[in-house]
């Protein structure tokens, strides 16, 4: 199912934006009792992109797109190996009348973390202009999703049907050992240097000032594994994304 802009606790209470996985059936309608889950990098592969078309190669590893119930099936024989390594969606419509004929999964991945991430800087800077003081609670879970951490290791590489993943892996600021956060992995993850490139964003940017030095403040301490917000990652890791910010970020707090 496509983005959606509500308000409520699927967004944190502000108006934000979501992915959805569902069970659909041939016209895109979810089929209940089935399926029907809110869809971010920290879920598992097996669960997304229900009703979504979704172009790429990944293995063994299986997806609820490009799968599709019959009249009067249930939801739970909703079929994931119809609709795995599609590279073409040919058989399924007429490709030729989009803008482009792929619908690839690395950019649904992309997509799926930035939606999150946009609501929890939303959510963040709302909660400081309403309240006039910092949410501890948020800022420890903003740092914990921009760092991904609860992201599930891929089961096997993902491959898109188009160039998406070299070009977006070509945008984006670099440090000077050439590193940036737009860089792609794909084999184990989504990101090579898992801390999300929204952090130069304009969100991130024009969060109230002492909330963005919580933030910085808890981010520095997980780089140096002063807390467990980064415990996923090994210590070369945690080293190069702090060195990728203190290049690329110029409004890092001087303590960094």
């Amino acid at each position: 199912m496509g983005l959606r802009l509500p308000y409520g606790a699927a967004t944190g209470g502000v108006p934000g934006i979501l992915v959805r996985s569902v069970s659909p059936d041939r016209l895109g309608r979810p089929v209940f009792p089935g399926v029907s889950r809110i869809t971010d990098h920290r879920s598992p592969f097996s669960e997304r992109w229900g009703g979504w078309y979704a172009t790429g190669t990944h293995g063994k590893a299986r997806h609820m797109g490009n799968a599709l119930l019959e009249k009067g099936e249930p939801a739970a024989s909703l079929d994931t190996s119809r609709g795995s390594n599609i590279t073409d969606l040919q058989p399924f419509f007429d490709a030729g009348a989009y803008l482009a004929p792929s619908s690839d999964i690395p950019s649904l991945m992309v997509m799926e973390h930035q939606t999150r991430m946009t609501n929890l800087l939303t959510q963040a800077s709302w909660s400081y202009r309403i309240d006039g003081a910092v949410d501890g609670p948020l800022v420890e879970e903003l740092v914990r999703y921009m760092l991904f951490a609860a992201e599930p290791k891929l089961e096997e590489p993902v491959k898109g049907a188009s160039s998406y993943a070299r070009d977006f892996s070509r945008r984006g600021v670099r440090d000077k050992k050439g590193r940036s956060f737009w860089q792609l992995d794909l084999s184990r993850r989504l990101l090579k240097y898992p801390c999300s490139y929204l952090i130069y964003s304009e969100a991130f940017d024009q969060l109230p000032q002492p909330v963005k030095d919580a933030v910085y403040a808890r981010m520095s301490d997980a780089l140096l594994a002063k807390n467990q917000d980064a415990a996923h990652l090994s210590a070369t890791e945690r080293q190069a994304i702090r060195e990728i910010l203190i290049d690329t970020k110029r409004d890092l707090p001087t303590p960094w």
